[in-house]
């Protein structure tokens, strides 16, 4: 599992225009910094689960926090279910954990051509459009997702070092992967079903 932004505005860095013109014009929306961030959770086993979308509200939620990052509970909870647990060293997340090691570029990529094909259907004649919307978002956060191809998945975890799948078998005829009714609110239903997943 892990968390990446999903801009509400995602403009290309580069123009294309012709030699020799002075002026390159771009189009540009009313506010390029507003995001939400989007968690991303994958099994071994290429069981995706439903993606959670957090924005900026109005009024902040209590939360609960606790000092220790793994509580008895918990580790009780994933000897239950046959889960290993390892610590991921600070800074070394982008080595190693299979979303930030080979899910989160493809995915981004898919959610931004649909912000593409949005952009393309606003109003041509003005400089500046307006930000599209958190349900325009989310609703290309989910089909982007569901759409996944299963091969990126399992590539992602052997390309991490925790896979269990062997390093010769062909994916790239697999179905995708049906993403599990699972909210991450209740985070023992989901290890209950990612645990059923897999045997």
């Amino acid at each position: 599992m892990d968390q990446t932004p999903v801009f509400l505005s995602m403009q290309p860095k580069r123009t294309l225009n012709l030699r020799g013109e002075t002026t390159v014009n771009g189009r540009n929306t009313s506010n390029s910094t507003n995001r939400v961030t989007a968690s991303l959770a994958v099994s071994a086993s290429g069981l995706k689960l439903k993606p959670m979308l957090m924005a900026k509200a109005l009024q902040q939620s209590c939360t609960l926090m606790h000092s220790l990052p793994i509580s008895a509970h918990l580790q009780r909870q994933n000897c239950r279910h046959r889960a290993s647990l390892r610590a991921i060293p600070p800074g070394c997340t982008g080595l190693v954990q299979p979303i930030d090691v080979g899910v989160g570029k493809p995915f981004k990529d898919r959610v931004r051509q649909k912000w593409i094909e949005w952009m393309m259907q606003q109003d041509a004649e003005a400089p500046v459009t307006t930000n599209a919307s958190r349900a325009d978002c989310a609703a290309w956060v989910a089909e982007r997702w569901r759409n996944l191809p299963q091969s990126i998945l399992k590539n992602s975890w052997r390309k991490s070092g925790f896979s269990w799948f062997p390093a010769d078998v062909d994916d790239s005829e697999d179905a995708d992967a049906e993403i599990a009714d699972v909210d991450f609110a209740d985070a023992e239903v989901a290890d209950v079903a990612v645990a059923d997943a897999a045997e």
